[in-house]
């Protein structure tokens, strides 16, 4: 049986077992099978506010070719190239349909180094110049990644978008953290790459421009040693201030296969100093989250919660919205609590 065979037949007893983990997880908003898109792959999303107020996922989104949307032996070598796509919030956590109408980005905006894809989007908006900065990876085959970064002032038009350099070893895409929000008049910003191609460690990067980069060589965050993300880790979305200052980071690790405990990727957090970012506060020594649903374990890549995307809850600090796509099939999200303890440590938990 293929895999989207098996996520059709399992669509009511999803819909059956989303009732138990509602106080934990939201029902994928994004998935071909709840029909709620045309895609077969629906992965890894990123979040932003459009310039009308309005939210918005952007997502990776594939097919095996424009005409078949069943991978038959289920391989990436067999899968059309990604795109990626725009879908308003119509309503909390509710979003577009997606299909080909809402592609906003893609191989044609890159060129051959993406002749077989734009993926893993992450997006962060500058405030003080109205720009959106887009990072993400171009694979010009299975396998074979690069980061770049785009800008544009109004992410639904894909004529907007402003392709800049590639960003040098970072295969497995980067966030980037603005800091308009200090006291200093021409802030450092900060980049947080993925040295890997799936997950490995996080180098810095710094930018008083935010266009030209330099990668300077430590790391922020690395795989431990005989803990559960010691297979390596891989960037998140843009850090979020806390109540007290300091940000937290979502990220997600990759086990480069299947961990009989943690899955294919698990989700974890960092606290960083408000201060200065590269310094980590606090971090888990647990994961946050790992697959445990059926949408979470049944899928192109089963055992897979992968996060590129978040936003503060309206009203709160310390609440957040995470969006992650799941198998490589859905994207869905989860209500994430981020507590101070006491002085320099922190607690992060699912509602």
């Amino acid at each position: 049986m293929s895999v989207l065979s098996t996520m059709l037949t399992a669509a009511l007893a999803l819909n059956a077992s989303y009732e138990s983990h509602v106080e934990n997880r939201v029902t994928p908003m994004v998935s071909k099978a709840l029909n709620t898109s045309t895609y077969f792959l629906n992965c890894n999303p990123a979040y932003t506010k459009l310039p009308s107020g309005q939210g918005a996922l952007i997502v990776r989104v594939q097919n095996c070719t424009r005409e078949h949307d069943a991978c038959p032996d289920e391989h990436w070598q067999t899968l059309g190239p990604s795109h990626l796509v725009i879908l308003k919030e119509t309503s909390p956590n509710v979003f577009e349909y997606a299909d080909d109408s809402k592609i906003t980005f893609g191989p044609d905006n890159v060129g051959p180094a993406a002749a077989y894809g734009t993926e893993d989007p992450r997006i962060v908006y500058r405030e003080k110049t109205g720009v959106y900065y887009l990072t993400f990876t171009a694979a010009s085959q299975p396998g074979v990644k690069v980061s770049y970064f785009a800008t544009t002032t109004d992410p639904t038009n894909p004529d907007l978008w402003h392709v800049h350099n590639k960003i040098d070893g970072a295969p497995g895409g980067a966030a980037i953290l603005i800091r308009d929000d200090t006291h200093h008049l021409y802030p450092t910003h900060y980049l947080f790459a993925t040295d890997d191609g799936l997950a490995g460690s996080l180098e810095i990067g710094t930018s008083r421009d935010l266009l030209h980069w330099t990668m300077t060589g430590r790391h922020l965050l690395v795989g431990r040693p005989g803990m559960w993300d010691e297979a390596g880790v891989a960037a998140g979305p843009s850090p979020e201030r806390l109540e007290d200052g300091n940000y937290v980071f979502f990220y997600p690790t990759d086990h480069h296969g299947q961990d009989p405990k943690y899955g294919r990727c698990a989700l974890g957090w960092a606290i960083l100093d408000k201060d200065d970012p590269t310094i980590v506060v606090d971090r888990c020594d647990a994961p946050l989250m790992v697959a445990e649903t059926t949408y979470e374990k049944v899928g192109f890549t089963p055992n897979v919660i992968f996060t590129t995307g978040c936003h503060r809850i309206q009203g709160t600090m310390n609440e957040f919205m995470l969006y992650y796509g799941a198998a490589d099939t859905v994207v869905a999200g989860a209500h994430i609590i981020v507590t101070r303890l006491s002085e320099g440590k922190y607690a992060a938990r699912r509602v």
